[in-house]
């Protein structure tokens, strides 16, 4: 049986503690107290489904995109290994790439607000 994956972006704690809550589960502190950004994996084994939990701290437009992008290759990564794809064609990774670094900024954008002034 393959892995689900699932991948999101929480904005604050207490979207976090929300998280927890309706989880049913102990997440433990936010994770972005003491770090600009980090993933967070989480298994079920019962279903076979890994969720990754992208966090980031205030900073500025141009380090939020940089640490997305950062988070986004953890978060490939662990799709990667999931599916059992030790080499994937260059235009595979590249659109998966720029699918979850597009979800992550949207996310980003619908929580937080616009990354950079438009035009």
């Amino acid at each position: 049986m393959r892995l689900k994956h699932h991948y999101g972006f929480c904005p604050s704690e207490k979207a976090w503690d929300a998280l927890a809550k309706s989880s049913r589960r102990d997440l433990g502190t936010y994770p972005c107290r003491d770090r600009a950004a980090i993933t967070t994996l989480f298994q079920r084994t019962n279903d076979k489904t890994r969720t990754c939990i992208v966090t980031v701290s205030e900073r500025s437009p141009l380090e939020i995109v940089g640490l997305l992008v950062h988070e986004a290759a953890h978060v490939w990564r662990d799709i990667r290994e999931g599916i059992g794809e030790d080499q994937p064609s260059s235009e595979f990774e590249a659109y998966m790439m720029q699918n979850i670094i597009h979800d992550l900024l949207e996310a980003y954008e619908k929580t937080r607000g616009p990354l950079f002034i438009r035009r």
